[in-house]
């Protein structure tokens, strides 16, 4: 027995359009099929308030990829100056531990294995490219990427990047690959990463 698909649209834009068009019609047949001036009212008004809806709710999720955006930036900012300030201080011959302690410079002393250390990827796509992010666990400089085109045979060295997450701006191949290696200093250190594998 042949069934029909719901003539509702599942997708909350094509929903929109539908509901507009259903509203329309039913105005257009008021007097026929037992429809009245207040029922095609009262699904005009429910069209016009759910597309409303849509609109602010497109306006509210551009503001926050702006605001996320601007906040990354400001943070990537201050953290800079921060780091900057801080590494002039410790660089005056004045500089003691208890001037480290006073302006909280200092950080708290971790051990790692630095020969088996391996750093985890991950890859996400973003308005600007593909996003690359990594961890440094409070130790590591930075991280060495590398990365390898489809028909390409080896991996080559891409970017050296000091914070999460590395932005691949150019065009974006099926099957391209990366992977890291944590740094100290401008030393690799540890093992390399497990390859990530982009799919577009």
């Amino acid at each position: 027995m042949a069934r029909h698909t719901d003539y509702i649209p599942s997708d909350k834009f094509e929903l929109d359009g539908w509901a507009k068009q259903f509203a329309t019609t039913l105005t257009n047949n008021v007097g026929s099929y037992g429809i009245t001036q207040e029922l095609a009212d009262n699904i005009n008004v429910a069209a016009q308030a759910y597309s409303a809806d849509l609109v602010t709710e497109r306006q509210l999720i551009d503001q926050k990829k702006q605001q996320v955006s601007k906040t990354r930036n400001h943070r990537k900012q201050l953290v800079n100056l921060c780091r900057t300030m801080a590494q002039f201080i410790k660089s005056n011959p004045g500089y003691t531990e208890q001037t480290g302690k006073e302006f909280d410079i200092t950080g708290t002393e971790v051990n790692h294995n630095t020969d088996k250390a391996t750093p985890i990827l991950k890859a996400q796509k973003t308005a600007q490219g593909w996003e690359i992010t990594f961890g440094l666990r409070g130790y590591f400089d930075g991280v060495n990427i590398y990365r390898k085109r489809p028909g390409e045979e080896s991996f080559s060295y891409l970017a050296t990047d000091t914070r999460s997450p590395y932005i691949d701006s150019q065009p974006m191949e099926n099957g391209t690959q990366y992977y890291a290696c944590f740094i100290l200093g401008d030393t690799e250190v540890g093992l390399q990463s497990d390859i990530v594998v982009i799919e577009v």
